[in-house]
């Protein structure tokens, strides 16, 4: 009897561990970007409401970290200000001549929380 509810209560354990890491329905308040490394572009963001969110910080990974020109993964995050919904738009800016190669728009929605999520537009 006491085996089966520590069994029970394992397995109650083990499915919450995965709902909380792998939750679909989960906030998310940052956008990742790809570039390369020895390229003359950048990402560069405008946001259209800046009374609903604003840019915390960027957190930058090399994916290939022995390899000149390796993929780099760029994590833009945002914070929430105020509940409403704005639009956050990425270009890939070449800098020396500012031609813009990509664009990537997000709509971002802040809840009463300030809980932020951000989705691709398509």
């Amino acid at each position: 009897m006491k085996k089966g509810i520590i069994i029970g209560i394992i397995i109650v354990i083990i499915i919450a561990v995965v709902l909380i890491l792998f939750n679909p329905f989960a906030k998310k308040n940052y956008v990742i970007l790809k570039t390369n490394g020895g390229v003359p572009y950048k990402w560069e963001y405008t946001i259209e409401n800046l009374n609903v969110i604003k840019f915390d910080e960027m957190v930058s990974t090399s994916k290939n970290k022995n390899i000149t020109g390796g993929e780099i993964l760029e994590k833009y995050i945002f914070k929430g200000l105020k509940k409403g919904e704005t639009t956050i738009t990425f270009e890939y800016k070449n800098f020396t001549d500012g031609t813009v190669d990509k664009t990537k728009v997000y709509k971002v929605t802040v809840n009463k929380n300030l809980k932020v999520k951000i989705k691709e537009k398509h």
